[in-house]
């Protein structure tokens, strides 16, 4: 249960929003703030005002700053340095490990796998942005799985059957674990020391 715990942990509703954004490519703090989050992301744009109250630290540079560093630490985000429009810029992409099937945390041990996540993203990074600020704001949840659902529609769009299967797995894997959960805490009289203890054992395999 590691990513999911770990998008929790950051805030549910914008480590969510900033995974799917840069599954669309890599991008800097104040692009990524004023450019984006700042016009695309408003109640005139169709957004909810409870959402947006949510997303609120998405739209200033520092702020965003601050979370995509703290989701690079906990291994959601990888970063680098590099040149854009002259200047030297921090760059954020997604983590494709995050992408591993939900039990075989925390690696991707399947190289062809990964290769066709990578390939994935790749073509991902090839779209616009702005639409999908319209797809984004429909959504009922962000949350992890959201982020996942996200994913496979985009593969089933760009008819990539691999990594749909790749994602759907991920998913499969991710409803077995939490009905097992469901199953433990049943059958005992303190659910909330089981789920911890379960959850503990799934870090550790």
């Amino acid at each position: 249960m590691k990513w999911q715990d770990t998008v929790k942990q950051s805030g549910e509703e914008r480590t969510s929003l900033v995974l799917m954004y840069l599954a669309l490519g890599e991008d800097y703090s104040y692009n990524m703030a004023k450019k984006y989050f700042s016009i695309e992301a408003t109640e005139e744009k169709g957004w909810s005002e409870d959402k947006l109250k949510k997303l609120k630290s998405l739209k200033d540079p520092s702020q965003l700053s601050h979370l995509l560093k703290k989701m690079e630490k906990k291994e959601l985000l990888v970063s680098s340095d590099t040149e854009v429009n002259g200047r030297n810029r921090h760059v954020y992409r997604l983590n494709p490990q995050i992408l591993c099937s939900i039990l075989n945390i925390p690696n991707m041990k399947n190289p062809t796998e990964a290769e066709i996540i990578k390939a994935f993203l790749d073509e991902l990074s090839k779209k616009e942005r702005e639409p999908y600020f319209d797809v984004w704001r429909t959504m009922e949840i962000l949350d992890f799985i959201s982020f996942l659902y996200f994913l496979e529609n985009e593969s089933k769009e760009h008819d990539m059957n691999e990594a749909t299967n790749i994602l759907s797995k991920i998913i499969d894997d991710h409803f077995e674990l939490e009905k097992s959960i469901r199953k433990i805490q049943s059958k005992i009289n303190s659910p909330f020391s089981a789920g911890i203890r379960l959850r503990k054992k799934a870090r550790r395999e």
